[in-house]
């Protein structure tokens, strides 16, 4: 984490990158599922917008405008469900296309996986999409799936359409919800033992408390020691810093289980290097966390005029989504005096001057 040393603390994951765009883009809000857990239900339905999708030439106007950024953008279709919009493909292709002139570009697409398996059997090839592949071999484009518990009896299918994602070549990625619910875990176990069976990157998702971000679920004690393991196998797509230079000469690094558990996620007063934004189903683009937004449908140089990332005092108390607690923080120096030194320094001083003024008088 390249941040300079006038902070006393430091958060975030070594892997984000500070000058990046993170942008989240509901493609639309129509999905075959109704979670009770699911944030974007509770942030459009009481609006009348679940289950919309804007028009085509609208969405044509956010790819242009993605198009004219100045910065590599890591750009997630979510929703509602990607996957189900009628022109998918379409909307990949052209999305990439925007954005993939930038090295550190990325996209990803999120799904419940309820498509059918010929849908993933018929997706194309990474090699299809241009420069998708990096130099070392690793894909710029993943998939980013969500275990839901309405396919219990059949998770085998859901590990099929992983693996047959994979062996085309791009990067897949489960995330398990861990509903605070424990007749839910019996589920949760399992799929994460089939997940570790075949060797796939997964990321045991965390709720937030009636779609806050800022709010985490109340996980009782029972919860986490139901799923102490998470912290000692390598399940975590990632690990998070926290280092407190008043505490210790070296960083720690923890799971988000531990960072949750230890209560970790307050940054209140931090200076907070954000750079996520999240698009609506309509083209409005508003920045995590703050009040900064636009109609990418009609300022097509929104993004254009992000040239930097600089930061901004976190206002929250709270920090639940793990895509936010991936964004590189820090707690700026206190100045603060031990009484005792000072004194003991004002004594000091006292002393030599009088040393001085004896010395000059003979």
């Amino acid at each position: 984490m390249k941040m300079n040393s006038n902070y006393s603390k430091l958060q975030g994951d070594k892997g984000h990158l500070v000058d990046r765009l993170y942008v989240h883009w509901d493609v639309s809000t129509q999905c075959q599922l109704k979670c009770d857990y699911c944030y974007a239900i509770k942030q459009y339905e009481p609006n009348g917008e679940w289950g919309k999708l804007d028009s085509w030439a609208r969405q044509k106007l956010i790819i242009y405008a993605l198009s004219r950024s100045k910065l590599p953008v890591f750009l997630g279709f979510q929703g509602g469900e990607p996957t189900i919009h009628p022109r998918f493909f379409e909307l990949l292709e052209l999305s990439w296309n925007a954005i993939e002139k930038h090295d550190a570009s990325r996209l990803y697409v999120t799904t419940n996986s309820l498509q059918t398996v010929e849908f993933f059997q018929n997706y194309p090839r990474i090699e299809h999409f241009k420069n998708s592949i990096k130099p070392n071999g690793h894909p710029k484009l993943l998939f980013l799936w969500s275990v839901h518990f309405d396919y219990i009896e059949k998770y085998k299918d859901f590990i099929k359409k992983v693996l047959i994602i994979q062996e085309k070549g791009y990067r897949s990625k489960v995330n398990v919800m861990l509903h605070p619910n424990p007749e839910h875990w019996p589920f949760i176990h399992k799929i994460i033992n089939e997940l570790m069976k075949h060797d796939v990157e997964m990321h045991p998702h965390f709720l937030y408390d009636d779609g806050d971000m800022h709010k985490i679920h109340n996980y009782t004690p029972e919860f986490y020691k139901e799923f102490s393991y998470l912290k000692e196998e390598k399940l975590f797509d990632s690990k998070i810093l926290y280092w407190d230079k008043n505490k210790t000469e070296e960083a720690n690094f923890y799971t988000d289980y531990e960072f949750y558990n230890k209560d970790l996620a307050h940054f209140n007063g931090w200076d907070c290097f954000n750079n996520n934004y999240e698009i609506n189903y309509k083209g409005f683009v508003q920045q995590f966390c703050f009040n900064i937004s636009a109609d990418l449908t009609k300022n097509f140089r929104f993004f254009e005029n992000i040239t930097e990332i600089k930061p901004k005092v976190c206002p929250h108390n709270g920090c639940y989504c793990d895509g936010l607690l991936k964004i590189k923080k820090g707690l700026k120096w206190e100045l603060k005096f031990d009484l005792m030194k000072y004194v003991i320094l004002i004594v000091l001083i006292v002393r030599i001057c009088i040393i001085i003024i004896f010395l000059l008088l003979n």
